[in-house]
């Protein structure tokens, strides 16, 4: 059988506690169920589809939005097939029998300027271990809210954690990190416990920046920070390194855990961040922090949400935040 997606690596989950209701692959075979097995592992955004002659193919994409993936995904199962195929699942939802285009509604009340994470179920307050607020980088011209985040939140999901987006449409960084700060004390109002902020690029630095200000929350995951420009030797690029260390320091006088992570390739990168920031680290009086300065086989400004990092790096990266566990990679 055809597969769309290369080979990945197998990994542990946490005990399903918040995740959506995927499908029991019936009708397919021992290759089937093994890519459905794949495909339960990865992130955002994802879809499997099959036909009842168990033909089956699959594909993940953090940065393409569904229809375009249900499109091809349908495509490839389809080609040569003697029955159609349909979509089973889309982001770990049973989809068999509703329109894979449409996301099945949130139980979740929007949080001020936050908003419920699509795909994901929310538990609310009262069930839930806590909320993790995600917000996204930018990029010029695009409609930066439609990303999904990446694929290791699945883990907190996974842990029973309700997951809420910080979306900014028109994004101006001063504003958007005031409305953060606003909106993180309604979250601990709504009887959320713990508050986690992860982002990447200029979302990772937003939360890094809300934490060092004082924002009440119990930690910091920050992906590839970045708030200025990318041309090589310009002053801007150099600002994402000078700017930066002084967030940092402020942040290590904070009783959290912060994990950084740094990836070679970042055209936003201006060299030099990952020894400055292992430095700093170092000298922390409260803080708990953890540096994934680069790993071997995944490079570029969105290294954290690649496939490889998702599989290897999820489970330790989950596990240093929630339970304060330092284990391999993550160690």
């Amino acid at each position: 059988m055809k597969r769309f997606a290369a080979a990945l690596v197998f990994l542990s989950l946490f005990p399903p506690q918040a995740v959506a209701e995927a499908p029991f692959p019936d009708g397919l075979g021992a290759s089937g169920r093994q890519g459905f097995e794949q495909y339960s592992r990865v992130g955002f955004n994802k879809v499997f589809a099959m036909n009842r002659d168990g033909k089956w193919a699959w594909q993940q994409h953090s940065s393409k939005p569904v229809p375009a993936m249900v499109e091809e995904v349908l495509k490839v199962c389809n080609k040569d097939a003697k029955n159609p195929c349909a979509v089973a699942s889309v982001n770990d939802f049973d989809m068999r029998g509703r329109d894979p285009l449409v996301a099945p509604p949130s139980d979740g009340k929007p949080i001020g300027t936050l908003i419920p994470g699509p795909y994901y179920p929310i538990l609310g307050p009262a069930r839930a271990a806590g909320v993790l607020i995600w917000s996204h980088g930018v990029l010029p011209g695009d409609d930066n809210t439609r990303f999904a985040p990446q694929g290791y939140i699945n883990r907190f999901r996974d842990a029973g954690w309700d997951v809420y987006k910080f979306d900014r449409r028109w994004p101006n960084y001063r504003k958007d990190l005031g409305t953060l700060l606003d909106a993180i004390p309604l979250a601990r109002a709504a009887g959320y416990k713990r508050i986690i902020l992860a982002g990447q690029s200029v979302g990772a630095w937003t939360s890094l920046e809300a934490a060092a200000k004082g924002a009440p929350v119990d930690g910091v995951i920050a992906a590839s920070p970045a708030r200025f420009g990318k041309t090589l030797g310009s002053t801007n690029r150099e600002k994402n390194r000078e700017e930066l260390m002084p967030v940092l320091e402020t942040l290590m006088g904070r009783d959290l855990p912060v994990a950084l992570m740094f990836f070679a390739g970042d055209e936003y990168e201006p060299g030099g961040r990952g020894p400055q920031a292992r430095g700093i680290f170092a000298r922390a009086t409260r803080a708990r922090p953890l540096l994934i300065d680069g790993v071997e086989g995944v490079n570029g400004h969105g290294g954290a949400g690649t496939t490889k990092f998702v599989t290897e790096y999820g489970a330790c990266l989950a596990d240093f935040m929630l339970k304060q566990e330092r284990r391999a990679p993550c160690s």
